[in-house]
């Protein structure tokens, strides 16, 4: 009886497996469509934290005192600029910082010569915002860059941030806690991460995502976190500052989700082979 019911229910179970088939692939679509649109909000609300730095520098940077080369009440105009917030100005030569207001009045300020190609991007507006930025004994930090004249001299005027800053804009986002989003530099090293940041903080992103990363702007790729769970993850780069911003679904989860959405296509399948099994009982 079920043999005989199973053959005359087969073209409906053959047609339920394939419209199941066509609903999980379209839930794996939907997912794919939700987190390139997270990525790009979590790329809107990093401009915007980079560009509150941009409207400081701004400011400053059209100083008569800085322009004449008026350190001493600059340094005060900057102090007032940053006063209350956790982000400070340094003002900098290729090899030595003139002003840093992290800094108390009248200490000197870290030796902290740049590279040559550091220099180079900074002086010419190509690096408005740079990659992570290790310090020997201390965090790593974040700058916003201008180039400014001073007496006729090309100087560097930066506002600078820790990666806490950018941490913070995960939290904001409300992502669930099994979820794993991520920013990373132009290196792919990662600048604020919404789980464990203190422990993966300067990592580089895996593999097969940097690799995803050099294809494309961004997309969506198959991967796994630093901490080996395997998650599908979209990708984004912002096309003004060059960073990319990450987030990634336990894969575990996004199965366990899209096949919950299967269950009335299951429960028809079922319900035509007992109502085929029943007619035959009856017959």
């Amino acid at each position: 009886l079920l043999f005989m019911a199973l053959t005359l229910a087969a073209p409906a179970i053959l047609l339920m497996g394939a419209l199941a088939a066509q609903q999980y692939a379209e839930g794996q679509r939907r997912f794919s469509t939700q987190l390139i649109a997270m990525t790009r909000a979590l790329s809107l609300a990093t401009d915007r934290q980079i560009g509150q730095g941009q409207s400081i520098l701004q400011g400053l940077a059209v100083s008569p005192a800085l322009a004449q080369g008026d350190l001493a009440t600059f340094e005060k105009q900057a102090r007032e600029a940053v006063e209350g917030r956790e982000g400070w100005i340094v003002l900098m030569t290729h090899d030595a910082q003139l002003i840093n207001t992290r800094i108390a009045p009248g200490r000197p300020t870290p030796y902290a010569p740049l590279s040559p190609t550091s220099w180079r991007e900074m002086t010419t507006g190509k690096s408005n915002v740079s990659n992570l930025i290790p310090r020997r004994g201390a965090g790593p930090i974040i700058g916003v860059n201008m180039p400014v004249l001073v007496n006729g001299k090309l100087l560097v005027l930066a506002y600078m941030q820790q990666p806490a800053a950018f941490h913070a804009l995960m939290t904001a986002q409300t992502f669930p806690q099994t979820w794993t989003a991520s920013i990373v530099d132009r290196n792919a090293a990662l600048v604020a991460r919404s789980r464990d940041q203190e422990r993966m903080l300067g990592k580089h992103a895996s593999l097969d995502m940097r690799q995803a990363m050099a294809r494309a702007n961004d997309g969506v790729v198959r991967t796994h976190t630093l901490d080996g769970v395997q998650t599908l993850s979209a990708f984004s780069r912002s096309p003004t500052y060059g960073w990319t911003f990450i987030v990634g679904v336990p894969r575990e989860e996004l199965n366990r989700t899209v096949l919950s959405s299967l269950g009335p296509a299951i429960a028809g399948a079922a319900l035509l082979i007992a109502l085929g099994v029943a007619a035959l009982a009856l017959g």
